[in-house]
């Protein structure tokens, strides 16, 4: 953790191809922040589009850097080309349609400042239509911040899946960036919750719990754009180290039938929602991904018949839960199973 007062935070946003009002309206929201030092590194994956590029020109700041990156390479390589040019020693990751709110880098900052064993925070939100209006809104919290060890956050990953759901809502410490390196390129869904598991090799988390931004949620996102049997393909990998790391006595059937019963057969369902809409039968050649240890093709197939007409929960994990403040609204478009209901583990 940095003794300086005001260490310098890098907000880095990847851009492909932005709505112009959208992107208007989060350019304005990350300048308007009164946290000082700060840069605004723009990496924008296709220049040839315009928007991205013209919007920034019409907001000359001197915090402002414009990086067009013409590749097109997609969103986690663009990300990492956009973090190989930040000086920061707090990283903020930022997408071009979302919304920061006053005190959003300040919050952020805090929750990396109070738990200096934390590699990263993550925020919460509230949700907005592609008109910016809320169409959900998080409840109000009964402690600003928490924090989990990294076993903790290991096991909380397992459990809930991709927790900071969107990349808007995280803030990384450069010496954790240095230390776990740069995001999984080869991963086109999954590679911010493969971060997030990795890294829990040097450090816990930290939650902000006050709502500071608005994720908006629409048609282009890339989790209703990229198919569900690359979701299941990427994340079931994730699942396997997470349960890798689980302590011994939680390594059990029962635990194992929990990630079938809930990763499982909502990646099973997801792949034969996508086929029996024309979207392609290959993706059911993927289901292999289910076979592996955590989990069980067989018992998913089973448990999933079993609950067709009915929605039944037969596994918990009570080992690992999350007590006290009430469901959270889901934060956009991550890796995860379910979005996290009140972030306190036992």
């Amino acid at each position: 953790m940095t003794k300086e007062p005001n260490a310098m935070i890098s907000v880095v946003i990847p851009v492909w191809q932005p709505d112009e009002v959208h992107w208007r309206e989060c350019l304005a929201s990350v300048l308007a922040q009164t946290y000082r030092p700060m840069e605004v590194i723009v990496a924008d994956n296709d220049p040839s589009h315009g928007i991205a590029k013209r919007v920034t020109d019409d907001m000359p700041d001197a915090r402002l850097h414009y990086l067009p990156n013409p590749a097109q390479t997609g969103i986690f390589r663009n990300l990492n080309f956009a973090l190989r040019q930040c000086s920061g020693q707090f990283i903020q990751l930022f997408c071009h349609d979302d919304r920061m709110l006053p005190g959003f880098l300040e919050a952020q900052v805090e929750g990396l400042r109070l738990f200096p064993e934390a590699g990263f925070v993550y925020g919460q939100c509230h949700a907005i239509d592609e008109t910016g209006q809320r169409v959900q809104l998080c409840e109000e919290p009964a402690h600003p911040f928490l924090y989990f060890d990294a076993g903790k956050t290991s096991m909380s990953l397992f459990k809930y899946g991709c927790l900071p759901g969107n990349l808007s809502a995280v803030m990384i410490r450069r010496t954790l960036l240095e230390a776990n390196g740069f995001f999984e390129e080869k991963l086109q869904y999954a590679s911010d919750f493969h971060y997030w598991a990795t890294a829990t090799r040097y450090g816990g988390m930290a939650v902000s719990m006050e709502p500071f931004f608005e994720v908006r949620r629409h048609s282009r996102q890339a989790s209703r754009v990229l198919g569900a049997d690359l979701w299941m393909r990427e994340s079931a990998p994730v699942y396997q180290f997470l349960y890798d790391q689980l302590p011994q006595e939680l390594k059990s059937w029962t635990t194992r039938m929990y990630a079938n019963e809930h990763f499982g057969q909502q990646a099973l369902m997801a792949v034969i929602r996508q086929a029996l809409r024309g979207q392609g039968l290959a993706g059911l050649k993927n289901l292999h991904h289910l076979n592996r240890q955590p989990f069980s093709l067989f018992w998913i197939v089973v448990m999933t018949l079993l609950s067709l007409r009915n929605a039944i929960s037969w596994f918990g994990l009570k080992e690992v839960d999350f007590p006290g403040n009430g469901a959270l609204p889901p934060v956009g478009s991550g890796s995860g199973v379910a979005s996290a209901k009140s972030i306190a583990i036992k």
